[in-house]
C-alpha cells in the first residue's frame, strides 16, 4: 500500500502477439482516475514487438512491469501474473480491450463499502471497431442478456453452473479469493474464466455486481476469429459441463435446481458424453460405464459411434485439441 493506504491493484495483462494493440490497453490503464496500480504484462512468446513496445512504456512509468515466458497459453499468463501481482486486488485485462476511466476507483469503493465482497464486477460491452457501438453480446446484438448477481456461493452458484454470466475483466477480485483458489486450469484453451468462477464461488467467495454506469469494460471483437472462437468455445463448454457433472459441485444439482439446469444442458448432453470418450479414451471401461449409468446403454452406443467417426474425420485434431 502506499502512504495513503490505498488498495494496490494488480492489472494482469497476458499477451501472445498483441504487440499492435497493447500499447493502447496499457496507456488506457495508466490514464484510470485510480492510481495506486501495478501492471503486470506477461508477454506468452510473443513473436512480434510486444517486448519493444511495452519496454518503451515503462521508460515512462514505473508502475508497469514485464515478464516473458515461452508460449503456454492465456491460462499460464494469468498464473505466472498472478504469482508476481502484489495488489490487494487483481483486474485480468487482456491485451486487446479496455475498461472504462473510473472503472477501478468504483470497485475499489465498492469493496471498502462492502468488506464482505469477494469479486465485484461490472457491465461490460462487446465492440468491433468504434468504442461508440457498443453490443451486449459476442454475436454484436443489443439485447440486455446479463444477470445481475449478488449473494454468497449458495445463491450464486446456480446461477453459474447454468452459464458464463461475465466477462473476466468485468470482475476485480479480492488477491486473498485468488490466494484460496488457486490458478486457472491450463487445460482448459477456452472458457477458463468459466472454470475459474465456478472454483472461486465453490470455495465461499460473495459476488457482487457494481451498479454504476461509469464502471464498464469492452471486449474487442475480431471479426476473423469470430467462427474459429465460437467452435473452441462450444467444444469446450461441453468439456466443462462434463466436468462439472464429475465435480462435487453436483451437491447443488438438487431436486428445485436440477430441471433448470437439464434444460440448458440436455441439448448438449450427446455432445458433451462426445467428446469425453474422445478425450479420456475409447476403451476406458469405467468411464463408458460412468456415462451408461447416466445417459443408458442405447444412447451411449449412439454417442460412441458418433465419437468413433469423429475421430476418423479428425484423429490429430480432436485429441489434442488446443
Amino acid at each position: 500500500m502506499n502512504i495513503n493506504m490505498e488498495p494496490l491493484v494488480s492489472v494482469i495483462i497476458p499477451s501472445y502477439n498483441y504487440g499492435n494493440l497493447i500499447s493502447e490497453t496499457i496507456k488506457n490503464v495508466l490514464a484510470q482516475s485510480y492510481t495506486n496500480i501495478e501492471i503486470i504484462v506477461i508477454d506468452d512468446g510473443s513473436l512480434d514487438n510486444t517486448a519493444s513496445v511495452v519496454s518503451e512504456l515503462i521508460e515512462s512509468d514505473n508502475r508497469i512491469n514485464y515478464f516473458y515466458q515461452e508460449n503456454k497459453g492465456l491460462s499460464a499468463a494469468r498464473n505466472l501474473g498472478i504469482k508476481c501481482a502484489k495488489g490487494d486486488f487483481c483486474l485480468f485485462l487482456d491485451a486487446d480491450d479496455l475498461i472504462s476511466p473510473d472503472k477501478i476507483k468504483l470497485h475499489v469503493e465498492h469493496f471498502d463499502q462492502q468488506p464482505h465482497i469477494d469479486i465485484s464486477y461490472s457491465r461490460f460491452w462487446y465492440f468491433k471497431n468504434n468504442i461508440e457501438e457498443r453490443f451486449s453480446t459476442l454475436n454484436l446484438e443489443t439485447s440486455e442478456w446479463m444477470k445481475v448477481l449478488d449473494g454468497d456461493y449458495k445463491n450464486v452458484f446456480p446461477a453459474f453452473l447454468t452459464s458464463n454470466n461475465m466477462v473476466v475483466h468485468s470482475a476485480v477480485v479480492r488477491k486473498s479469493l485468488i490466494d484460496k483458489t488457486g490458478f486457472f486450469n491450463t487445460d482448459m484453451k477456452s472458457l477458463e474464466d468459466w472454470d475459474y468462477w465456478l472454483r472461486c464461488l465453490y470455495n465461499g467467495a460473495y459476488i457482487s455486481f457494481l451498479n454504476n454506469e461509469q464502471a464498464y469494460v469492452l471486449t474487442r471483437v475480431h471479426s476473423i476469429s469470430m467462427s474459429t472462437n465460437r467452435s473452441k468455445m462450444h467444444y469446450y463448454e461441453y468439456l466443462l459441463r462434463s466436468n462439472i457433472e464429475d465435480k462435487v459441485y453436483l451437491e447443488y444439482l438438487n431436486e428445485k435446481f436440477y430441471p433448470k439446469y437439464m434444460e440448458v444442458t440436455k441439448p448438449l448432453v450427446k455432445k458433451i458424453y462426445k467428446y469425453r470418450i474422445l478425450r479420456n479414451g475409447f476403451f476406458n471401461i469405467n468411464d463408458l460405464k460412468i456415462i451408461a449409468n447416466r445417459i443408458g446403454v442405447p444412447k451411449l452406443i449412439q454417442v460412441y459411434f458418433s465419437a468413433f467417426n469423429e475421430w476418423i474425420k479428425h484423429p490429430k485434431a480432436l485429441m489434442t485439441r488446443s
